[in-house]
Protein backbone atom coordinates (compact mmCIF):
# COMPACT_ATOMS: atom_id res chain seq x y z
CA UNK A 1 0.00 0.00 0.00
CA UNK A 2 1.27 3.46 -0.84
CA UNK A 3 0.79 6.58 1.28
CA UNK A 4 1.55 9.92 -0.35
CA UNK A 5 1.27 13.01 1.84
CA UNK A 6 2.59 16.51 2.41
CA UNK A 7 5.49 17.61 4.62
CA UNK A 8 3.19 18.54 7.54
CA UNK A 9 1.98 14.91 7.87
CA UNK A 10 3.36 11.49 8.72
CA UNK A 11 2.00 7.94 8.88
CA UNK A 12 2.16 5.80 11.98
CA UNK A 13 1.08 2.18 12.09
CA UNK A 14 -0.35 1.54 15.53
CA UNK A 15 -2.31 -1.08 17.45
CA UNK A 16 -6.08 -0.89 17.92
CA UNK A 17 -5.93 0.86 21.33
CA UNK A 18 -3.57 3.56 20.04
CA UNK A 19 -5.73 3.92 16.95
CA UNK A 20 -8.79 4.61 19.11
CA UNK A 21 -6.78 7.00 21.32
CA UNK A 22 -5.10 8.67 18.30
CA UNK A 23 -1.73 8.09 19.91
CA UNK A 24 1.42 7.51 17.87
CA UNK A 25 3.75 7.28 20.90
CA UNK A 26 3.94 3.47 20.71
CA UNK A 27 3.78 3.11 16.94
CA UNK A 28 4.67 -0.19 15.31
CA UNK A 29 6.19 1.63 12.35
CA UNK A 30 6.49 5.34 11.50
CA UNK A 31 6.92 6.93 8.09
CA UNK A 32 7.72 10.54 7.21
CA UNK A 33 9.22 10.41 3.71
CA UNK A 34 5.96 11.61 2.01
CA UNK A 35 5.96 8.53 -0.25
CA UNK A 36 5.66 5.54 2.08
CA UNK A 37 5.06 1.94 1.04
CA UNK A 38 4.06 -0.94 3.25
CA UNK A 39 3.40 -4.53 2.24
CA UNK A 40 0.08 -6.08 3.21
CA UNK A 41 1.22 -9.69 3.40
CA UNK A 42 -0.61 -11.10 6.43
CA UNK A 43 -4.38 -11.36 6.89
CA UNK A 44 -5.87 -9.22 9.64
CA UNK A 45 -6.46 -5.59 10.51
CA UNK A 46 -3.82 -2.89 10.23
CA UNK A 47 -4.23 0.55 11.83
CA UNK A 48 -2.71 3.76 10.46
CA UNK A 49 -2.93 7.31 11.76
CA UNK A 50 -1.39 10.67 11.05
CA UNK A 51 0.86 11.38 14.02
CA UNK A 52 0.79 15.17 13.60
CA UNK A 53 -0.96 16.96 16.49
CA UNK A 54 -4.78 16.79 16.18
CA UNK A 55 -4.72 15.34 12.65
CA UNK A 56 -5.91 11.86 13.74
CA UNK A 57 -8.63 13.39 15.93
CA UNK A 58 -9.70 15.34 12.84
CA UNK A 59 -10.20 12.07 10.93
CA UNK A 60 -6.80 11.32 9.41
CA UNK A 61 -6.81 7.65 10.29
CA UNK A 62 -7.39 4.41 8.44
CA UNK A 63 -8.14 0.76 9.22
CA UNK A 64 -7.14 -1.73 6.54
CA UNK A 65 -8.51 -5.26 6.61
CA UNK A 66 -6.29 -7.68 4.74
CA UNK A 67 -8.22 -10.73 3.57
CA UNK A 68 -6.61 -14.15 3.55
CA UNK A 69 -5.45 -15.39 0.20
CA UNK A 70 -8.12 -17.63 -1.30
CA UNK A 71 -7.09 -21.23 -1.67
CA UNK A 72 -6.64 -22.10 -5.29
CA UNK A 73 -6.98 -25.50 -6.83
CA UNK A 74 -4.57 -26.21 -9.59
CA UNK A 75 -5.94 -28.46 -12.29
CA UNK A 76 -3.83 -30.02 -14.96
CA UNK A 77 -5.50 -30.03 -18.34
CA UNK A 78 -5.62 -33.29 -20.26
CA UNK A 79 -2.71 -33.58 -22.67
CA UNK A 80 -3.50 -32.84 -26.28
CA UNK A 81 -1.95 -35.10 -28.87
CA UNK A 82 0.54 -33.22 -30.97
CA UNK A 83 1.12 -35.88 -33.60
CA UNK A 84 -0.50 -39.02 -34.93
CA UNK A 85 -2.52 -40.99 -32.46
CA UNK A 86 -0.67 -43.78 -30.72
CA UNK A 87 -3.76 -45.97 -30.53
CA UNK A 88 -4.67 -47.81 -33.72
CA UNK A 89 -7.74 -46.56 -35.45
CA UNK A 90 -10.63 -48.91 -36.01
CA UNK A 91 -10.99 -49.87 -39.65
CA UNK A 92 -13.73 -47.98 -41.32
CA UNK A 93 -16.71 -50.02 -42.45
CA UNK A 94 -16.39 -51.24 -46.00
CA UNK A 95 -18.56 -49.51 -48.45
CA UNK A 96 -20.10 -51.52 -51.23
CA UNK A 97 -18.02 -51.48 -54.38
CA UNK A 98 -19.52 -50.36 -57.63
CA UNK A 99 -16.80 -51.95 -59.72
CA UNK A 100 -17.32 -55.23 -61.52
CA UNK A 101 -15.69 -58.22 -59.81
CA UNK A 102 -12.94 -59.99 -61.79
CA UNK A 103 -14.06 -62.80 -64.06
CA UNK A 104 -13.99 -66.23 -62.55
CA UNK A 105 -10.90 -68.15 -63.48
CA UNK A 106 -11.14 -71.51 -65.00
CA UNK A 107 -8.72 -74.37 -64.52
CA UNK A 108 -6.96 -73.61 -67.79
CA UNK A 109 -5.82 -70.21 -66.60
CA UNK A 110 -4.35 -71.65 -63.43
CA UNK A 111 -2.60 -74.58 -65.11
CA UNK A 112 -1.47 -72.82 -68.20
Amino acid sequence: MLFQYGASHNVAEVGPADYNACSATKSIQSYNDRDSKTELTKPGRRYFICGAVSHCAGGMKLVVTVAPVAATTHTTPAPTPSGPSETPLEPSPKTPSTSTPPAAMDDRAILG
